[in-house]
């Protein structure tokens, strides 16, 4: 079971590469599935999968100061 894994910060975005192999255990992309196109986005994440490997981009959440009266 091997996974390679890179990460990059670009501005307020992270950015994250995957490739793992087909001998994982429950598939390279989770629940027995070993391939995999399209994407999904949830909030201030958007993840791109590409036959093999997968892009997961996040947006930094800006911290919000509480306002004193």
């Amino acid at each position: 079971m091997a996974c390679h894994t890179r990460e990059w910060r670009i501005r307020d975005r992270r950015v994250r590469y995957q490739r793992k192999t087909a001998d994982e255990p429950l598939g390279r992309f989770g629940g027995g599935w070993q391939w995999e196109v399209g994407f999904q986005v949830a909030g201030s994440t958007v993840i791109l999968n590409f036959l093999i490997f997968s892009l997961r981009i996040e947006r930094k959440k800006k911290r919000r100061h509480a306002r004193s009266t």
